[in-house]
Formats: C-alpha cells, structure tokens, sequence
C-alpha cells in the first residue's frame, strides 16, 4: 500500500508540475506587426507560417513563428476579412471596399504571398460583408467557393464565379467534402436565427435542414471537424417546449441527421448571445480555443480565452487581454500553436504538453488518441496504473502479455495518464487522449 501510495504521490507530483509549467507557459505572447492597420484575418500555414490581413488592403506574413512580420501586399481602400491557404503556394484573400456601398475584391497569390493578383469581385453586386460574414472556402486548385449573402464557386481558380441557387444572408460558415457541402448563416448584423443547408450535389442544388428564427439569439460560431461531426455555438430557444430557456449549442455525429440541443455551463455565455464568440480554431478533433469579446467597459475591451482539449465537452479559461475597444478578434492554430489576432496586433500562445512523458525504450503506447482499444508494450511484470488528470487511480493491472490490451470503450473523452511502475520505480508516465 506505502509502495501504491508512494507511486500516486510521485504521479501527482508530476502532474503538479506539468500543470506549473502549462500555466506559465499558457500566457498570450504580443507580437508586434509594425502595421497601425486592424487585423481582421489569420490563416496558419504550420507553426511558423501564418499570414494575417485587415483594413487598408493589407497582408502580413511570418516565417519564423511571428518573431518578424512582412508587409506582402497592401490594396489601398480596401479591407480584407477572410484569407484562406490551400497549400503554402496558393491562396485567396476577401474583403470589400471601405467606402459605403462598395464592391467586394478577390486576390490570389500563387508563390506563397510574395505576388498578388486582382481577380475582381466575385459577385458583381454589392453584399452585406463584415469580418463576421465573409466566408472562403478552397476545395482544390480549380475550386473556390465564397460567400457573403450570396454564395458564389468557381471551377477555374477563382478567374470567374457561378452563384449557387440557395437563398442566404450573411454567411458564417463553409465546408465541402466531396460532394458533400454545408453552409451556416444568420440574419445580417446580429446575428439572429440560425441556418443550415446541404447539398449532395458539388453546391447544384441546396437544402435547408436547419432553420431557426429568432428576435434575439442565433448563430455566433460553426466549427465542423468534419462532415458528420458539427457544433453550431451561440443561443438557441427551444421554441414549443420551454420558450424562456436558451441552449447554447447545437451538436450533430451524423451530418444533421440528428442532433442534441446543450447547455455547456464551462463556455462563459451561459445560454445567451452575450458576449459573443468572435473566434474559435481547433487544431485537431480534440484541442481548440474559443475567443470572446466583452464590452461592458468601454472604452476597452476584455478578450477572453477558453481551451478545450476534449473537443468542446469542457473549457477552461486562459488569460485576458485588456486593450482599447475592439469589436473583433480572429484566430488561428496549428499543431497546438495559436495566434490571435486583435486590433493592429497579433498574439501568440503554445498549448502543448512537450516533456509530459518519460519514456524507456522499452515501453510503447498506441493508438494516441486512442478510440477504443490501448495497446501497451513493455517489460513483463510491469505494473500500469492509469489515472485521471487529477490524479486519481482508475484502473490497476499488470502487464503479462507481451502487447497488453486496456479496454477504454466505457470512459469519457479527454486526457488521460498511464503510469508504468517496473519493481519500484516509475519507468514511464504516458500522457494519453481519449477520443
């Protein structure tokens, strides 16, 4: 028993000073552009490659992880919203002109930002357009589809649009798999109501298979992980049953089929539209960021964080940034590495778990993330105790295969720890995500 408890002390002891070293290291990083220009747009190409854009027509790119910022292009009297990288050459920037009733503008780059080209508007009307509204999506090198509250593809690289036959307002949200397509939007300016349609088609045809209008809440954020799994956040009345309560998000595993209206009381909103979600990025099934903007002081503004590394079913809150009124933040990440861009400035922040293990050569763990089945490999007569992150001892066995088998079927998404004790000593602890 003195030896188990021994082990449990070393273990959260170790989990104690992972997390020490988390929590200092999970400070927003302030980058400094050299622009005086708003930032509205951020598109990560990997870690250290990311492009941001904004008012004034212009586009930032760093190499090194935002340690230096280059102005790449800059269209006078334009403001870009949405920029969008389908591999590290070719690219699309969207935004329209800052004078009232102005015309959107599409550039494209196919050096990786160095040169841009005028592709003109892809919609050859004026459209209601915010940071909030313009949506890019690119499916290949020939297909490009973009929305405001219309929606427009091309099949030749963005040189000329077709508009697709659906009946849309200001668009929050694109994906396309295949044939297979989705477009999320709500009412112009507010926000209110909710909307989705879906096509099976390549976008020839639309159908609408979700539609909720409300006065006061509606669609904030849509974040598809993939083609069946989608979370739409914000608020939603369920209206014929109980009027006066509000989920605040609306989740689907089959594409719509079917979906379950939650209340997540660990994402700030509490239910209700305030205040908005103004980002959101994962950067995989599991880890992500959500942003929120406060405004109950202005002049200032509060930019709140929340991370989840669960996949959304629990958040919890990072640092705030305070800086002068913003009605707007964006962000973006890859492998665990996330920036945020907010007025003329970008912020940076590493969420990763580097060092968490300390692994012998003779252990192995896999699959991680691990969906059902972990498969460990290791000395026999080992010892594995897995454990929750707050320490606790869930499952106990010894390891008498030469590749040993722990079911996980039955226990929830999230993080996981798996200790393996040889004789007396930690020979391993194994940081381990269940999907």
């Amino acid at each position: 028993m003195n030896s188990l408890n021994n082990l449990k002390n070393k273990i959260l002891l170790f989990l104690f000073l992972v997390v020490a070293v988390m929590a200092r290291a999970q400070q927003w990083e302030e980058l400094q552009t050299g622009v005086a220009e708003d930032l509205y747009n951020v598109c990560c190409i990997d870690t250290n490659t990311v492009f941001a854009c904004g008012r004034n027509g212009v586009i930032l790119k760093t190499g090194d992880g935002g340690n230096n910022w280059e102005e790449k292009y800059r269209q006078e009297g334009y403001d870009w919203y949405a920029i969008k990288f389908l591999n590290p050459n070719i690219g699309f920037v969207l935004g329209i002109s800052d004078v009232v009733g102005g015309n959107e503008k599409l550039f494209k780059t196919i050096d990786g930002g160095e040169t841009w080209l005028d592709m003109g508007d892809p919609f050859n009307t004026y459209n209601y357009c915010s940071p909030s509204t313009c949506a890019l999506f690119i499916v290949d090198s020939d297909t490009l589809y973009v929305a405001c509250d219309q929606l427009m593809k091309s099949t030749d690289g963005g040189y000329s649009f077709s508009q697709m036959d659906t009946d849309i307002e200001a668009t929050q949200e694109l994906y396309f798999e295949g044939n297979l397509g989705y477009i999320v939007w709500g009412e112009p300016g507010v926000f209110t109501g909710t909307h989705v349609a879906k096509t099976t088609d390549y976008g020839a045809s639309w159908e609408e298979i979700l539609a909720f209008d409300y006065p006061e809440y509606g669609i904030e954020k849509a974040v598809f992980h993939d083609k069946d799994h989608v979370t739409l956040y914000g608020g939603f009345d369920d209206v014929g049953q109980t009027p006066d309560y509000v989920y605040n998000e609306i989740k689907t595993e089959d594409g719509f089929v079917t979906y379950q209206w939650l209340l997540n009381e660990t994402i700030p909103t509490g239910g209700v539209a305030y205040p908005p979600i103004t980002g959101m990025c994962y950067c995989d099934s599991q880890n992500g960021i959500a942003v929120y903007v406060w405004h109950d002081f202005s002049p200032n503004s509060a930019i709140s964080t929340f991370q989840t590394q669960d996949g959304g079913n629990t958040w919890n809150e990072l640092t705030t940034i305070e800086c002068p009124y913003s009605e707007f933040a964006a962000i973006g990440g890859s492998d665990g590495i996330y920036y945020l861009a907010l007025r003329n400035q970008v912020y940076k922040m590493k969420l990763t778990f580097e060092g968490i293990s300390e692994k012998e050569e003779f252990v192995s763990v896999y699959p991680n993330p691990v969906p059902n089945m972990l498969y460990v490999s290791g000395r026999e007569g080992s010892e594995l105790i897995l454990y929750d992150y707050l320490g606790r001892v869930l499952l106990q066995q010894k390891l008498t295969d030469e590749i040993q088998k722990i079911g996980l079927s039955s226990f929830p998404a999230g993080i996981y720890f798996l200790g393996i004790k040889a004789g007396e000593r930690i020979v391993s602890v194994q940081k381990i995500l269940k999907k």
